[in-house]
C-alpha cells in the first residue's frame, strides 16, 4: 500500500512538473456547486500576471471578471457545450495594471475541468494597430499627391483659362482631405468666388491666403461635421495655394509674352513693308549670285541664297537657320576662328577674305572661302558674307602634292598610314610586290606588320619611329622589314608627315630594299676580321 501511495505521490509531482513547465500561461478552472472556480494555473500565468493571480486562486469565475461578462459567458458555454473555444481579446485581469493583448483558448477536460490557454500577442497586434496606422496615413499622403498631380495637368493645359484652373483645382481639394464625404470648399480670389456644389460654411474650417498680382487668393475648406483637420492637411493646402499662385503668375506673364508678341508681330509686318520695295531690287542681284550669300544680324540668320544652301547640303532656309553658321565650323578650324575673333575684338583688323573648314549637313567637311562685309539694311547693321566652296580646287592641289611626291619616289615602295590610328591606308604597286602582298591586301593593317622583330618588337620599332617623326617632321635610316612570307629583309626608309585630303594627317613612308648591300657589308666586315 506505502508502495502504491509512494507512486501516485511521484505521479502527481510529476504531472504538476509537466503542467509548470508548459511555455503558455494555463489556467484550471473547475465547476463547483454550480459556480467556476480558479483551481490552479502554471508558472507561465503567474508570470504573465506578474506573480499577482496566485491570491485568486478560489476565486469565482462571476467575481474575477465581473467587469467582463463576455469571458465569463465563453467559461461557462465551453464548460455546457464540452467544445474549444478560441478568442482573441484584451486581458480582463484585475491582477494587471498594463493592458494586454492575448489569444484566449479554452478546452473542455471531463468531468467538471475548464483549461484555459492565454498567449500575449500584444507585441503582434501593436505592429498591426502601427502597420493600419502607417497604412491609412500613406493612404492620405497618396490621396494629397493625386490632388497635386491633378493641379499640374490642369496648368500644362495649353488653352486652360485662369478661372477654368482655379474651378478645376477645387474640385480636386475634397478628394484629398481625410472625410471626402463631409467636405466643402470655397476659393475666393479678387472679387470672384468658386465654391463647390455641397458648400456651407461651419465652424469645422481650414484656411490659407496669399496675395496674387495685388489680388488675395483664399481658400476654405469646411467639414460638414466635427472632425478634426491634420496637420498634413494644413500643409497640402500651403502647398496647393502656392502652386495656384506660381501658376497664376505663369499664365499672366504667358499672356502679356502674347501681347509682346502681337506688337512685335505688328512691327516686323510694318518695317517688312517699308523694305519690300528695296528688298525686291536687291533680292534679284541676291538670288542670281553665282557665290553662296548670307546675310546676318546680331547672330541671327536673316536670309541666305540657294547657292549657299547647295553648299551646306540643305534643303529649305528653314532646314539651314536650325544651325548659326558658326556651329558649322569643323574642328579643324575652331582655334583659327576663335584667334581671328579675339582679334576683331581687340579692335586689330584683320582680312575681310578668310579660309576655313565647315561640315555639311551629311558630315561631310569642305574647304571655303569667306569675305564678309558690314551692309546697312534701313538704318541696321547687318553681316554679308560670301562663300565660295573651294574643296575640289584644295583637294587638287593636294592630289597634286602627293602624286609629285609619289612620283618623286615612283621607283620604291611607298606606303601611307593614318597618323590617328597608325593603319595602312594605301600603298604603291612596288611596295606591294617588295613585301609580298597582293593588290590592297595590307590595306587596313596597323603599321607594325611590316616590322621584322629584332632587339625591339616590330610595335616598339614603330613607336620609335614615330617618336622622332612627331618631334621633327621626318624620319631616315635602316630598318629591319619583314614580308608576307616572314622572310626578313632590310630597307632605307624616308619617312614623313602630309595632309591628306581624304585620309587626313598621314606618315607618307618611302622604302628601299638594301639587303644586297647589307650583304656585302657583312661579307665585307668577315673578310676584315679574318
Amino acid at each position: 500500500m506505502a508502495d502504491i501511495e509512494s507512486v501516485l505521490l511521484k505521479s502527481r509531482e510529476g504531472i504538476r512538473a509537466f503542467f509548470n513547465s508548459i511555455p503558455i500561461p494555463t489556467y484550471v478552472w473547475r465547476y463547483i456547486n454550480e459556480d467556476l472556480i480558479l483551481f490552479d494555473l502554471n508558472t507561465s500565468a503567474e508570470e504573465f500576471d506578474q506573480g499577482n493571480i496566485a491570491s485568486y486562486l478560489g476565486i469565482k469565475a462571476k467575481d474575477l471578471y465581473k467587469d467582463r461578462p463576455d469571458i465569463v459567458e465563453d467559461l461557462y458555454t465551453c464548460l455546457r457545450e464540452k467544445k474549444p473555444i478560441f478568442r482573441e481579446m484584451d486581458n480582463g485581469y484585475q491582477a494587471i495594471d498594463k493592458l494586454k493583448y492575448v489569444s484566449v483558448k479554452y478546452g473542455f477536460v471531463p468531468p467538471d475541468l475548464v483549461l484555459v490557454h492565454t498567449e500575449d500577442i500584444t507585441e503582434k497586434k501593436e505592429a498591426e494597430e502601427k502597420l493600419k496606422k502607417s497604412e491609412y496615413k500613406q493612404r492620405e499622403r497618396i490621396k494629397e499627391l493625386v490632388c497635386l498631380y491633378g493641379i499640374s495637368n490642369l496648368a500644362i493645359k495649353s488653352n486652360i483659362t485662369s478661372d477654368e484652373f482655379i474651378q478645376g483645382t477645387l474640385e480636386l481639394i475634397p478628394p484629398s482631405m481625410q472625410y471626402p464625404e463631409i467636405t466643402c470648399v470655397e476659393i475666393k480670389y479678387g472679387k470672384k468666388k468658386y465654391r463647390t456644389n455641397n458648400f456651407k460654411e461651419t465652424t469645422w474650417k481650414l484656411s490659407t491666403n496669399v496675395n496674387i498680382n495685388e489680388k488675395n487668393l483664399n481658400i476654405n475648406v469646411y467639414y460638414l461635421e466635427d472632425k478634426p483637420f491634420l496637420v498634413e492637411e494644413s500643409h497640402l493646402l500651403n502647398d496647393i495655394i502656392h502652386r495656384i499662385e506660381i501658376i497664376i503668375e505663369k499664365k499672366k506673364a504667358e499672356a502679356n509674352l502674347k501681347k509682346l508678341n502681337v506688337e512685335l508681330e505688328n512691327k516686323i509686318e510694318k518695317r517688312t513693308n517699308e523694305l519690300k520695295e528695296s528688298q525686291e531690287k536687291y533680292r534679284s542681284l541676291f538670288d542670281q549670285s553665282m557665290v553662296g550669300c548670307s546675310i546676318v544680324k546680331d547672330d541671327l540668320i536673316i536670309d541666305a541664297n540657294q547657292v549657299l544652301l547647295d553648299i551646306f547640303g540643305n534643303n529649305s532656309f528653314e532646314d539651314f537657320v536650325k544651325k548659326s553658321i558658326s556651329d558649322r565650323v569643323a574642328p579643324a578650324s575652331k582655334e583659327a576662328v576663335m584667334k581671328r575673333y579675339r582679334k576683331i575684338q581687340n579692335g586689330i583688323n584683320v582680312d575681310p577674305r578668310f579660309e576655313l573648314k565647315f561640315l555639311r549637313k551629311d558630315g561631310k567637311t569642305i574647304d571655303v572661302e569667306t569675305i564678309y562685309s558690314e551692309i546697312f539694311i534701313g538704318n541696321e547693321r547687318h553681316i554679308q558674307t560670301i562663300f565660295r566652296d573651294i574643296t575640289e580646287s584644295k583637294q587638287r592641289e593636294d592630289e597634286l602634292r602627293l602624286h609629285s611626291a609619289i612620283m618623286t619616289n615612283i621607283s620604291e615602295g611607298v606606303y601611307l598610314i593614318r597618323l590617328e590610328d597608325e593603319i595602312i591606308v594605301y600603298t604603291n604597286s612596288r611596295f606591294e610586290e617588295m613585301f609580298g602582298y597582293n593588290p590592297g591586301e595590307i590595306i587596313g593593317k596597323y603599321v607594325a606588320i611590316v616590322n621584322a622583330p629584332t632587339d625591339k618588337s616590330p610595335e616598339e620599332t614603330a613607336q620609335d619611329i614615330l617618336g622622332i617623326l612627331i618631334e621633327t617632321g621626318e624620319w631616315h635610316g635602316e630598318v629591319k622589314n619583314i614580308k608576307k612570307d616572314g622572310t626578313h629583309f632590310w630597307c632605307y626608309a624616308n619617312v614623313s608627315l602630309f595632309d591628306h585630303p581624304e585620309y587626313g594627317r598621314v606618315i607618307v613612308s618611302v622604302h628601299t630594299d638594301i639587303t644586297t648591300q647589307k650583304k656585302v657589308e657583312e661579307t665585307d666586315i668577315g673578310k676584315l676580321t679574318l
